[in-house]
């Protein structure tokens, strides 16, 4: 089994783990040469090809995981997160777990889940445009506190809102756990896959959270004034003027993840998001 190790280098103390995780994958017979032979920062993902890589040990928190899976999903390579941050949501293990989970690792004593992302490419008033990837989400909001933004929403070509909101979060069954969850949308299983259209504080009775299918088209219009934000997995971002229109829908690839055992999703959400009820 060819294999990368990914970790988050804005953490020195990450490299070391990053070390250990790469010796003992060595050690039981993963092929790691070449590129794969030294750990990798996330910083460096756009500049490799990882065809040929079957699996990919990354490293960090949510936020490093989502990187990752961005980039990875591509090539087909199967993420088996290691938790180093602080909610670990999205990670399958932890650091003191790695000697014991990369010999099933590399005997294939595994199961892949397989996790939709977003594609969206948002087309500006003058024609200009940019794409974006997300596993969790794409959220719209306003760039200046304390303001709400009018957001125009079709599904499919149909209107469904004009929705006068602090925003709009587009999310995937990965993501319901996140914003989407904090702004009030429903829990979904990560094998479904459909996509949530949750509005942030809008200013109405009747602005519900929405299930809609993965097949849809969400076209969200910006209108009034007031300059909106874009960001993708809270990680890129970009301002919106009135005019800018973001189509959204779900991605040509999935992230694949590693994952021992049989299904735990439920018990994770009851460990992770409850335990200081």
């Amino acid at each position: 089994m060819r294999c990368a190790v990914l970790y988050n280098g804005k953490k020195a103390e990450n490299l070391q783990i990053a070390h250990q995780a790469l010796y003992l994958l060595k050690a039981h017979g993963a092929v790691c040469e070449g590129v794969f032979g030294e750990p990798l920062e996330l910083r460096q993902l756009a500049e490799i090809d990882f065809s040929g890589c079957e699996v990919a040990v990354v490293l960090g928190g949510d936020g490093s995981i989502l990187a990752a899976g961005r980039a990875l999903a591509p090539y087909g390579v199967a993420l088996l997160g290691v938790n180093l941050g602080k909610l670990g949501f999205l990670a399958e293990t932890e650091p003191e777990q790695l000697e014991e989970v990369i010999p099933q690792l590399l005997s294939g004593s595994y199961r892949t889940e397989q996790r939709m992302l977003l594609s969206g490419s948002l087309i500006r008033k003058d024609g200009s445009g940019e794409s974006f990837v997300a596993l969790n989400d794409l959220v719209i909001n306003n760039l200046e506190y304390s303001r709400t933004v009018q957001l125009e929403v079709t599904v499919d070509g149909e209107m469904l809102h004009n929705y006068q909101a602090d925003g709009i979060i587009v999310a995937t069954p990965t993501g319901s756990t996140g914003y989407a969850f904090s702004a009030g949308g429903p829990l979904v299983a990560p094998g479904t896959d459909v996509l949530l259209l949750v509005p942030i504080c809008p200013h109405s009775f009747f602005s519900r959270p929405l299930v809609i299918g993965p097949n849809s088209r969400v076209e969200i219009c910006c209108h009034g004034s007031e300059r909106g934000l874009l960001t993708a997995d809270g990680q890129g971002c970009c301002a919106l003027q009135a005019g800018d229109r973001l189509q959204i829908g779900a991605a040509e690839h999935h992230v694949k993840m590693v994952r021992f055992g049989e299904g735990h999703y439920f018990s994770r959400i009851k460990e992770k998001l409850y335990r200081n009820e």
